[in-house]
């Protein structure tokens, strides 16, 4: 479960970084989608807008780097045990809710209480909530010593143009809700996955394929509610400011709920592609800090273990001194 919410985080959290031009049919071969920096920024976010995150994979990760995750992926699934009973009792009610014959109407029956008391309580103090949440997270964007000047400013965009969209958006209107629950079922319908050992046991390439419906339902959802991820990247345009060498500095402009955002980026070039240096960085991290977390669970299970039995030889030492 864990390894697949990784891969589709991966791709989700690119495309803030990677969002730019789209409107082209998705390139099949990456090498020759990302021969110069803006043809590599072009098609990565086409396969975004085609909801393809296995080809935007390929597109922002080098052929190497790229074999290696999927490799670490299938090692992980072979060794993966029996999924907790709970969780799997847990996925398998979620999905049987969101798959059922009459989902629609039996999900928007659970939900209306909810809706009214957001309706009653939380709506009235919506502005307040979202002041001090821009607020907060202006502050840690600045407060942030690994984002660069160019960075804050383009995150800062972002967070004035969501808090506008929040204080706009009719989170409790009856009718939206009915729609975007319509949008969520059929994503689930088309996923059909309903256990989770189904899950646990997708191929790197199927997972992948997954990642992109569900990346596709999320963005079906968001535009029900004015949030259109596919027209900001529809409307980026880029600027190839310098290359020099293997490096090169572009500049990206979009349109982000009503919002002009834009930023600098640097590209780099190996074996003849491009790639983002950001967006490469940030789905090696995903990955990798994952594979990371799994080493060091593994790697203090057998310390404790050796502490365990140290004990009882050092209480034996302390007994044979007293007598």
């Amino acid at each position: 479960m864990n390894r697949f919410v990784s891969l589709a985080a991966a791709g989700l959290f690119s495309l803030g970084l990677v969002a730019c031009g789209g409107g082209d049919k998705g390139a099949a071969d990456p090498a020759a989608s990302t021969a110069t920096p803006d043809a590599a920024l072009k098609s990565a976010t086409t396969a975004l807008r085609q909801n393809d995150i296995g080809q935007f994979v390929k597109l922002v990760l080098p052929e190497a780097r790229y074999n290696e995750v999927k490799a670490k992926y299938e090692a992980q699934k072979a060794e993966a045990g029996t999924p907790d009973p709970a969780e799997a009792a847990e996925f398998a009610e979620m999905m049987g809710k969101l798959t059922a014959a009459d989902a629609e109407a039996a999900l928007m029956a659970e939900l209306e209480p909810h809706l009214a008391q957001f309706e009653a309580e939380l709506a009235p103090q919506m502005p307040m909530m979202i002041g001090m949440g821009r607020g907060m997270a202006v502050q840690g964007i600045q407060q942030n010593a690994e984002m660069s000047e160019d960075q804050k400013r383009q995150a800062t965009q972002v967070v004035d143009a969501l808090g506008n969209w929040l204080s706009n958006v009719k989170l409790a209107d009856r009718e939206l809700a009915k729609q975007a629950v319509a949008k969520a079922v059929a994503t689930a319908r088309a996923l059909d996955l309903k256990t989770l050992e189904q899950l646990q046991a997708l191929s790197f390439d199927d997972a992948l394929a997954k990642a992109g419906i569900a990346f596709g339902g999320l963005k079906d959802v968001l535009a029900v509610y004015g949030f259109d991820i596919n027209a900001a990247l529809d409307s980026a345009q880029i600027e190839v400011l310098n290359t020099e060498g293997d490096t090169a500095r572009v500049k990206v402009g979009y349109t982000l709920l009503g919002a002009a955002i834009s930023s600098e980026q640097d590209m780099v070039r190996e074996a003849g592609r491009w790639y983002g240096k950001d967006t490469m960085k940030a789905i090696s991290d995903a990955l990798d800090g994952q594979s990371e977390a799994e080493v060091a669970a593994e790697e203090a299970a057998p310390a404790d273990e050796a502490e365990v039995t140290e004990e009882p030889a050092e209480v034996d030492e302390e007994e044979a001194a007293t007598e």
